[in-house]
């Protein structure tokens, strides 16, 4: 299914918020899809200390987004996109998110860090 482009704007505009709290270490605000929050932290913590700086996401980037949703079965959408790097640019490691609508606003949870 393809993801109207309304709701794109909004999944766009919440990823790009997801990554500058994983770019400026402000992890508080992250929701986890499964699993505890620290446990992605902990990922993304690794691949800083291994000399990685994750960046904000470049305008290029949105159009090296999957997106797809909704899910016929409960009203959500699913985002996976490869992170930005100081050293490098675009990276090998993915971001994958669940955007849920709970009172009829979408809101964005981390569902796994990772390199395809």
């Amino acid at each position: 299914m393809t993801v109207d482009e309304t709701i794109k704007e909004q999944i766009h505009a919440l990823a790009a918020d997801v990554v500058h709290q994983l770019a400026t270490q402000q992890y508080d605000g992250l929701r986890a899809a499964r699993g505890p929050v620290s446990d992605f932290v902990n990922a993304v913590e690794r691949f800083r200390r291994d000399g990685f700086t994750i960046v904000d996401l470049p305008d290029v980037a949105y159009s090296r987004f999957d997106m797809y949703g909704p899910n016929p079965h409960r009203d959500n959408w699913i985002a996976n996109f490869p992170l930005w790097t100081r050293e490098h640019g675009e990276s090998d490691l993915h971001l994958y998110l669940v955007f849920r609508k709970e009172g009829g606003i979408l809101v964005a949870y981390v569902d796994d860090i990772y390199v395809p």
